[in-house]
């Protein structure tokens, strides 16, 4: 792989990696909010403290506390950030590298990955604290940036 300059590599590199490593936080967030909800699998019981039942939610033969549908709708909120994240980060990691590798802008790919990444951290961040317009903005700005790094790829693509 030829990059034009080593900042190409290192701007793609840290990018990736801080995206990487809000997805993973991301993911260890939501995997406690299973558990206080009692969403998660029953054998799951051996690395919780027993309290809720791990039972899938589906223990329907109680009638919930404010607190337990408290718990569920924040792993709700988790589980719908994770799969924003998976719907997003793929594609906008694979085309800031391959925008790059079929000779598109490097600045522009920089520029636009860098944004990419911190309207994502922004986005996980207006959403776990359910604030609409930065969430909604920060989904517009980053769904700009992937189709940025599409065309310049695109164009570059042409150019070679």
């Amino acid at each position: 792989m030829s990059f034009t300059t080593p900042t190409t590599a290192q701007v793609l590199m840290i990018c990736t990696g801080i995206l990487y490593f809000k997805y993973l936080a991301t993911l260890v967030v939501q995997g406690g909010k299973k558990f206080t909800a009692g969403t998660r699998a029953p054998e799951d019981m051996a690395a919780s403290s027993g309290i809720p039942s791990q039972n899938f939610g589906l223990n329907q033969n109680i009638v919930e506390s404010e607190a337990a549908q408290l718990a569920k709708a924040e792993d709700i909120r988790w589980q719908r950030i994770i799969g924003n994240d998976l719907e997003n980060l793929p594609f906008g990691i694979l085309l800031a590298w391959f925008s790059v590798l079929a000779g598109g802008n490097t600045s522009v790919t920089c520029v636009a990955f860098i944004v990419f990444t911190v309207v994502r951290v922004v986005h996980t961040l207006a959403f776990a604290f359910a604030i609409f317009w930065p969430r909604t903005s920060a989904w517009t700005i980053g769904i700009l940036s992937i189709l940025t790094m599409a065309i310049n790829g695109i164009v570059g693509a042409f150019q070679l």
